[in-house]
């Protein structure tokens, strides 16, 4: 299947709904082994999530003990797993409220909408989401591609 690029991309900023959301990844390849889709990025093109995208890219420059507390530097695997993550809610018109690594190697995406916020976290073996509701209690669970329709219509709801 040939890589989804922004000019197959209907209404940037329509509101995400579930079927909305379903059928852009339906029509995607999937980042199971890590990978970007080719022509989905144009370099040059300033982003909805350009300061994201931009904050991934200097994790890159991290080393191991980045924050004087024997931090473990974020591989290139999460990097580009994180990076995939925002090109896809690029799509839907998804804005990304913060990046930022964690002290395991981690990256950790964050959504926010109203009084609600997602976190998705890309760890060296694992990659979880947390859901913060507006009241409540918050709820984790093992992230992978399939369930992110799912999760952005509970954030839009």
């Amino acid at each position: 299947m040939p890589a989804l690029t922004f000019s197959d991309a209907p209404l940037l900023k329509e509101r995400v709904s579930q079927s909305y959301t379903a059928q852009i990844f339906s029509n995607c390849e999937t980042a199971r082994n890590s990978t970007i889709y080719p022509g989905l990025f144009v370099p040059g093109v300033l982003s909805l999530n350009q300061r994201a995208l931009s904050l991934l890219d200097a994790f890159r420059q991290l080393a191991d003990n980045w924050d004087g507390d024997d931090a473990v530097a974020p591989g290139e695997a999460e990097i580009l797993k994180a990076s995939m993550l925002i090109h896809k809610l690029e799509l839907t018109g998804q804005k990304v409220f913060h990046v930022v690594p964690g002290p395991n190697g981690e990256v950790l995406v964050e959504l926010r909408e109203d009084d609600k916020s997602l976190e998705i976290l890309f760890y060296p073996n694992r990659s979880v989401y947390v859901l913060f509701p507006k009241d409540g209690v918050p709820e984790q669970g093992q992230y992978d591609w399939d369930v992110l329709p799912k999760l952005l219509h509970w954030l839009h709801a």
